[in-house]
């Protein structure tokens, strides 16, 4: 098992995976657009996959520039039913954080549903605090 950058041969492997988190189908052709916009671009975004001689998880990581420092943010964490309780999630965290110190960020973040108890315990186990704030969002359309 290794972590490493996405590539577009990984595609229908992370849909599947997205599949796996929101326990439904999901459109293949938006994600297929969106893993490919994330895995050729030159920005400060890594889609992150545990390579198992299959992908078996996934992560997203952004670097955002701050006023006057860098944060860096995970999204996305999933491990496929079949390969979960093998530390897979523990060593892709572990691997983002990686990435975190080689970008000089100064923080990182992520967000949890409050139904993913087995993934709190994950980020407890590892350190992370739950942050005492509200998260306001507005979907296409109502901007």
């Amino acid at each position: 098992m290794y972590i490493r950058p996405a590539t577009t041969t990984d595609i229908d492997s992370i849909t599947h995976l997205r599949e796996v988190m929101h326990g439904a189908a999901v459109d293949h052709d938006a994600v297929d657009e969106a893993c490919r916009t994330i895995i050729t671009s030159t920005s400060q975004d890594v889609l992150l996959v545990i390579d198992n001689e299959q992908v078996s998880g996934q992560a997203i990581v952004s670097l955002i520039q701050k006023l006057p420092k860098k944060e860096v943010r995970i999204d996305e964490v999933v491990i496929d039913d079949s390969q979960r309780g093998k530390g897979y999630g523990t060593e892709l965290l572990l691997a983002c954080e990686q990435w975190a110190r080689d970008h000089m960020a100064d923080k990182i973040e992520l967000t949890s549903r409050p139904s993913r108890v087995v993934a709190h315990h994950l980020y407890d186990k590892l350190g992370y605090e739950i942050r005492n704030t509200d998260v306001f969002t507005k979907k296409r359309g109502e901007f």
